[in-house]
Order: C-alpha cells, then sequence, then structure tokens
C-alpha cells in the first residue's frame, strides 16, 4: 500500500483535513491535533529557518504535512517506517505546512499545500520534488526516487594499483582534505550505502571503489574477503601511499559511518600538524 494506509487516491481531504479549526457559535474549541512528528523521534521536525542546504551533511528525505490531514495521519507509520528503514544512509525530515502562512508558503515552493501528504529529495543543496501522480506515494517508491536522486559522482572507480595515486591522493592532496577511503568489492554497481556515505564525509575525504574482485587490486591490498574498506593517506615527499587503517566492522551504514567520523578526524589531526611542517607538492 502507499504512505496512508493503501487508501489510493488522497480523496479530496484538501487543507484543513477534517472539517474546520475549532467550533464557533457556543461550541467548546477543538483541541488541536497531535504533532505527527514531534522532536526527539527518528523523524527530524524542520521548516524554512531549518531546511537542509548545499551545506548539510546528508541527504534527506522531506515529508511535507500537516497534523489534521487525514491522508498525513495515515502516512505517519510508514514514514517512521521509512526513517528507521534507511539510517546512516539518508536522514527523514518533515515540514509543517500548516504551522503558519509562511511555512505554508515555503512548502508551496516545494509541494502541492492542497494534496499532502507530499515527498522530495535534498541533495547536494537542490530540492527534489517527487511527483505521485496524485495517488499516495508508496515507502519503497519514495526510497527509489531518493536512490535515483544519489550522487554517485563522488566516489572514483579505481582499476589498477596505480589509479590510487594518480586518482584518489592526488585528489586528496589537491582539494586539502585529510586522506582517502578505498572499498574493494566483489560487486559491479556502486551501492547507494557507499555513494551516500561518501557525500556525508566530503569534507574531509575522498572516496574511490575497486569492484568486480579487481585481481590486480586484491592481490595489491591482500584482500582474504569482500568487501574490504581502506584508509589511505599520502607519504610526504614520495608518491605511494601509508595504509592508515582497515575496518573490520557489521556492514552497515551507521557503524561504517562512526568509523569514518572517527578515521578522518584523526587522519585530518596527523594532516595539520604535518603541513605546518611538510609542503605537498609530489602530486
Amino acid at each position: 500500500g502507499g504512505f496512508g494506509g493503501g487508501q489510493g487516491r488522497r480523496g479530496g481531504q484538501g487543507r484543513g483535513g477534517t472539517g474546520g479549526r475549532g467550533g464557533r457559535g457556543g461550541g467548546r474549541p477543538r483541541a488541536p491535533p497531535p504533532e505527527l512528528y514531534p522532536k526527539g523521534g527518528p523523524v527530524s521536525p524542520l521548516g524554512e529557518a531549518k531546511f537542509p542546504d548545499n551545506s548539510s551533511k546528508f541527504i534527506w528525505i522531506i515529508v511535507f504535512y500537516e497534523n489534521d490531514s487525514d491522508g498525513c495521519v495515515r502516512s505517519r507509520d510508514d514514514v517512521y517506517g521509512l526513517a528507521e528503514k534507511v539510517k546512516g544512509t539518508f536522514k527523514v525530515g518533515a515540514v509543517n505546512c500548516g504551522r503558519s502562512r509562511s511555512e505554508m508558503k515555503f512548502c508551496s515552493k516545494h509541494a502541492d499545500a492542497d494534496d499532502l501528504p507530499a515527498f522530495a529529495v535534498v541533495a547536494k543543496g537542490e530540492v527534489h520534488s517527487y511527483d505521485d501522480g496524485g495517488e499516495v506515494a508508496s515507502p519503497k517508491e519514495v526510497h527509489k526516487f531518493a536512490v535515483e536522486k544519489t550522487p554517485f559522482d563522488l566516489v572514483n572507480n579505481i582499476n589498477f594499483p596505480e589509479h590510487v595515486s594518480d586518482r584518489l591522493l592526488s585528489a586528496a592532496v589537491a582539494g586539502r582534505k585529510a586522506g582517502a577511503i578505498l572499498l574493494l568489492t566483489d560487486k559491479y554497481e556502486t551501492s547507494t550505502m557507499y555513494a551516500s556515505l561518501s557525500y556525508q564525509h566530503r569534507e574531509k575525504l575522498v572516496f574511490g571503489e575497486s569492484r568486480a574482485a579487481n585481481l590486480g587490486m586484491a592481490k595489491e591490498f591482500g584482500v582474504k574477503k569482500y568487501p574490504m574498506l581502506v584508509a589511505l593517506k599520502p607519504k610526504r615527499g614520495e608518491k605511494g601511499y601509508i595504509l592508515a587503517a582497515t575496518y573490520d566492522g557489521a556492514v552497515k551504514s551507521e557503524a561504517i559511518g562512526k568509523w569514518l567520523e572517527s578515521v578522518g578526524k584523526q587522519m585530518n589531526d596527523e594532516y595539520e600538524l604535518a603541513s605546518t611542517a611538510f609542503p605537498l607538492d609530489v602530486y
């Protein structure tokens, strides 16, 4: 089923959803509906003042919603389920279009505010609105859309041992990065998880991948089993690399992300210390 319990089309609820915002004419005013995405949950509350941009660490999946729309209420559990599923690869955030007029105006730039919930993906500061064709999107469709909008161009293809210096480490030096991360894999395609991790850590590290169980690369790095993930840094004063660390944890986005954070910081500290003493002009 789609977001909203397989209801198909949204059923023309429109804005305001379930019959007005409170009783006039002597009736007791209605209590405001409960907040669908409160702080502290797996879905981050966002808005015009707090919205992903080009400097954001993560790729974001955004849901635009209103608390008093039946379709949005029905879709909530699916959105929470999606947030759990993509943890570590994508962040999921929610914008409450009914919070204020200015928030509604902001939502209208990226979604049909009369037809909520609506979804978008934000990567490299660009907002890609998901066109659901008037149907309630399924979590699978939104996830697929997020994968399509993931930038894969941060992962360099490394086919030969000399590419480690020529493509990876030269890019790290040119970009004043702490070092490089290389994935050796028997897969033929770059995974969304690896592309997303390269995006999250793009400020400090350069990323490469050797695919399809490449024999020359396997020999170079002594691969015993796939996948193998290593952190490399350039040698000072000569071509070549230093193997700084090898990852030995679970093949899970969050666990790898923590390792990259730690190894990136360690290499960055060493890089800053060394750059004051040795100029890097070999590459």
